[in-house]
């Protein structure tokens, strides 16, 4: 029912060995041997020896195997909620022998509770915490799990931790969660300092499902002095200056229908 490939594909010039779903999308582009990203390359340029990074949606494992090969001092925490998804990702460090790469079979958020999952049967990298409205022409892709999954809030599972391995603060974080990434940002804030960096996937369909408002958009932004765009949204050709008023702009012509996302990259923490 849920078939299995092992493929070998160079990622930003990284090689890697990748376990991965036989689907048309996460698995066709590894099939395709050779996949560059816009935001690994960022990744790669901004992490330094010894960084903390927080992989916020982990999924497989492409972004933490990458870093990790970029930069083996890294210390890389990987959260993904998917049991299908954790267990593939556990796989692929085993397979790339990637050191100092810990996973949680955690959603992250503001609270600790049980949240329904829903997974997308086509796009095993679409998965969401909110539900798919009826309206949406995706609709009968998603099934809930048939057992909720638990969520975490990120300072709290820290603090709690302890040990060894247990991190206080971030340099360098990245979120990709299919709506959640907003919330999970705020919930985030306490274990960030001035420099870290975050790279936070902008979707205002998926936000606006998972009722993140325009307002919170910009009172989380707010807390940043440095905003930055990877990739546009819509018209990848943009030169437009980056400005909270263009972002907020994109929430209202795009929250209602899925055009893409940007990614975003937030550095200089207020205090």
């Amino acid at each position: 029912m849920f078939p299995f490939t092992q493929t070998s594909v160079v990622l930003n010039g990284v090689p890697l060995t990748m376990l991965h779903h036989e689907n048309a999308v996460v698995g066709g582009l590894l099939r395709s041997g050779r996949v560059s990203s816009e935001v690994l390359d960022f990744l790669s340029r901004v992490i330094e020896p010894g960084s903390r990074v927080l992989d916020a949606g982990a999924n497989i494992g492409s972004t933490a195997l990458f870093l990790a090969k970029v930069e083996p001092t890294a210390t890389i925490y990987c959260f993904e909620p998917d049991p299908l998804n954790f267990s593939l990702l556990n796989l692929n460090i085993a397979l790339n022998q990637v050191p100092r790469v810990y996973t949680f079979n955690f959603a992250l958020g503001q609270e600790e509770r049980l949240i329904q999952l829903y997974r997308n049967g086509v796009n095993h990298g679409d998965h969401r915490s909110s539900p798919p409205m009826q309206t949406d022409m995706d609709a009968p892709r998603f099934r809930p799990l048939p057992v909720p999954v638990q969520m975490v809030n990120p300072t709290d599972f820290f603090r709690r931790m302890g040990g060894d391995h247990t991190a206080s603060q971030f340099d360098l974080v990245k979120i990709d969660t299919q709506g959640a990434d907003f919330a999970i940002l705020e919930a985030c804030l306490p274990l960030l300092h001035a420099n870290s960096t975050v790279v936070v996937e902008y979707s205002p369909y998926h936000l606006y499902r998972n009722g993140t408002q325009k307002e919170d958009v910009e009172r989380i932004a707010g807390r940043f002095s440095s905003m930055e765009i990877l990739t546009p949204m819509g018209n990848p050709q943009r030169t437009d200056p980056v400005t909270m008023d263009l972002v907020l702009a994109s929430y209202d012509t795009y929250s209602r229908e899925w055009i893409g996302h940007s990614d975003l990259v937030f550095k200089q923490l207020k205090a």
